[in-house]
C-alpha cells in the first residue's frame, strides 16, 4: 500500500518517506499489508504496466503482545482549591522518531512542569501532569481504534476527572511554522480565545484560530465523557508530507521559534488557574439554537414547543449568571451544567466529525428524502448520490457485502469493541447496500427493483424516529442544565 501520487500524504523526500500507521481493520477480512513509498509504488505501477510482476516482500517486525504501556503522572496540589484540577497531557506513541508528533509536545508539558517546580509558583487548583499512551492503539476488529489512552484514563484510572478537572489541556502536534489553533468546546471558546488574544496583542503569537473538538485528538474522549478538553497544534500543510514518516526528525523542529507559542498556551493555563468564571453557555446556547431548527423539527414531527420552552428556560438561566460574583458554589453547578452539556450534547457523525446527538439522523433523514424524490422521478444517479451521504452507505463501493455489514458492526450500539465509540451515541447503521448498489446497475441500464421505494421509505421512517428520540432527550439534558444554572444564581 502506498499513498496516492497526487496526494500530500506521505510525500516527504521527494515520494521517499517511509510512512507508518495502525489498521483499523478485522483480522480474518483483511489481507496483510506493508507501506511502500511513493518512489518504489510508482516502480512497481511502471512495473505492473509493462506486464505481470512477481515480488518478494520482507517485513521484519515483531509484534509483542500483552505488553505494559505506561501513563505516568504527576501532582502539584493546589493550594485554594485542591479538589479540582487543571490536567496536562499529550500522547506518548511515536512512528518512526515522531519530533513533531507527539513527541516534542509531551517535552513541552514536561517542561512546563519543570518550570512550575523550578519557579516556586503555587497553583491554586491542583494541577496534574498526565501523559498518554496508547493514541494509536491497533485495537483488533475495530473502527474506533485509537484515543484508547485517553479513554481508559477518563472513563476508568480517574473518572473523578468528569466532574473535578476545571480543564484538560492536551498538547498535539507542533511543527514549523506554528500555526497556533485549538479544538475545544462551545464553552471555553471565550476564555481560551481570549487569553490566546492577549498573548497576540503582547507579540507572543501571529494569530490563532479557534475549532471543534475533534474526534481524531484525545480531546474527543476527555470531553465526551463531560471534562472540558482544549487541544493546542501548532504545524502549516507541509507537515502533513512528513507525517507518520521516517521525517518526521528532530532537525525538522525549530526550538527558538516554538518557545512564544508554548509560552502563549501556557499563559491560558496560568489565566485558568483560580477562575472561578471560566465557562460562556451563552455560546453554546446560541450554537445549539442554529442546530434546532424550528422547520425541521415540525417537519419530522419533533416537539418544537417543548424544544423553544427550554431553550428559553436556558436562556433566562444563563442570562441569570450576569453579574454575579463567582464562588465555589456557583462554580460547583457551573461545572455540572457543563458537564451535563459536554456528556449529553456530543456525538459523531459517520464522517467523525463532531456533531449533536440529533444531527446524524436529521441528515440521514434529509439524504433519504431526496434519494426518494429522485427514485420517484427515474433519477436513478442522483438518487445514488444522495445515498452516498447516508451513514456507512459510500462503502458499498470499495466494500463487498460482507465486509460491508463487518464495518457496519462496527459502528453499531453495543458492539463489543466500540470502544469510545460509544460515547459519540451512534444510532444503528441503515443497511442500504442493496438498493445502493442496484441504483448504480440501473444507471447503467437495468431494470428498476419496485421494492427500493419502500426500503427507502423504511430506512427514512427509521431515521425520523431516532432523530426525535434524540430531540426529547436533548430537552432533558437542556432542562438539567437550566437547573445547575438556576442553582447557582441562588448561591
Amino acid at each position: 500500500m502506498a499513498s496516492a501520487p497526487n496526494h500530500a500524504w506521505y510525500a516527504a523526500g521527494d515520494g521517499r518517506a517511509l510512512g507508518s500507521n495502525d489498521g483499523e481493520c478485522s483480522t480474518t477480512l483483511c489481507a496483510p499489508l506493508v507501506i511502500v513509498s511513493k518512489r518504489s509504488a510508482a516502480k512497481l505501477v511502471d512495473a505492473l504496466d509493462a506486464g505481470r510482476v512477481t515480488a518478494t516482500v520482507t517485513l521484519n517486525a515483531t509484534n509483542t503482545f500483552d505488553a505494559p504501556a505506561y501513563q505516568p503522572i504527576g501532582t502539584i496540589t493546589g493550594s485554594v482549591y485542591p479538589d479540582q484540577a487543571i490536567v496536562f497531557t499529550a500522547h506518548q506513541d511515536a512512528w518512526f522518531t515522531s519530533a513533531a508528533d507527539d513527541s516534542v509536545a509531551v517535552a513541552m508539558v514536561l517542561a512546563l512542569g519543570k518550570a512550575v517546580v523550578e519557579s516556586g509558583y503555587q497553583p491554586e487548583y491542583t494541577w496534574i501532569f498526565a501523559p498518554v499512551t496508547g493514541e494509536e492503539y491497533g485495537l483488533a476488529d475495530a473502527y474506533y481504534d485509537w484515543l484508547q489512552g485517553a479513554f481508559h484514563r477518563i472513563t476508568v484510572s480517574h473518572p473523578e476527572w468528569q466532574s473535578d478537572a476545571v480543564a484538560i489541556l492536551n498538547w498535539e502536534v507542533h511543527s514549523p511554522p506554528y500555526l497556533l489553533g485549538a479544538s475545544l468546546p462551545r464553552e471555553m471558546r471565550a476564555f481560551v480565545g481570549g487569553s490566546l488574544a492577549s498573548s497576540e496583542a503582547d507579540g507572543l503569537i501571529d494569530g490563532f484560530s479557534l475549532s471543534e473538538v475533534y474526534a481524531w485528538q484525545d480531546n474527543f474522549t476527555y470531553t465526551a465523557a463531560g471534562a472540558p478538553a482544549v487541544t493546542f497544534g501548532a504545524s502549516g500543510p507541509d507537515y502533513w508530507t512528513r507525517y507518520h514518516t521516517d521525517y518526521d526528525s528532530i532537525d525538522t523542529l525549530d526550538f527558538e521559534a516554538l518557545l512564544p507559542v508554548l509560552q502563549a498556551e501556557t499563559r491560558v493555563a496560568l489565566d485558568l488557574d483560580g477562575a472561578l468564571a471560566p465557562y460562556d453557555f451563552a455560546k453554546r446556547l446560541r450554537h445549539l439554537r442554529m442546530h434546532l431548527e424550528e422547520a425541521t423539527l415540525g417537519h419530522h414531527g419533533a416537539d418544537g414547543e417543548a424544544v423553544q420552552e427550554v431553550l428559553d428556560r436556558l436562556s433566562a438561566a444563563v442570562d441569570g449568571l450576569d453579574g454575579l460574583t463567582p464562588t465555589t458554589c456557583t462554580y460547583g453547578h457551573e461545572r455540572e451544567a457543563l458537564r451535563i452539556s459536554l456528556d449529553e450534547l456530543t456525538a459523531l457523525s459517520f464522517l467523525d466529525d463532531t456533531v449533536y446527538p440529533h444531527e446524524m439522523s436529521q441528515w440521514d433523514a434529509s439524504m433519504l428524502g431526496s434519494a426518494i424524490a429522485a427514485v420517484k422521478a427515474g433519477d436513478w444517479s442522483s438518487a445514488r448520490d444522495a445515498l452516498i451521504w447516508v451513514d456507512l452507505t459510500s462503502l458499498a463501493d470499495i466494500l463487498d457485502r460482507e465486509a460491508f455489514l463487518v464495518e457496519q458492526l462496527h459502528h453499531s450500539p453495543g458492539y463489543e469493541n466500540l470502544s469510545w465509540g460509544a460515547q459519540g451515541q451512534l444510532s444503528e447503521p441503515l443497511d442500504l447496500f442493496k438498493v445502493y448498489r442496484g441504483l448504480g446497475k440501473a444507471s447503467r441500464g437495468k431494470a428498476a427493483d419496485p421494492a427500493w421505494l419502500v426500503e427507502l421509505r423504511a430506512a427514512k421512517a427509521d431515521a425520523v424516529g431516532v432523530y426525535r428520540d434524540r430531540v426529547d432527550e436533548i430537552v432533558a439534558t437542556l432542562d438539567a442544565m437550566a437547573a445547575e444554572l438556576e442553582a447557582a444564581a441562588a448561591c
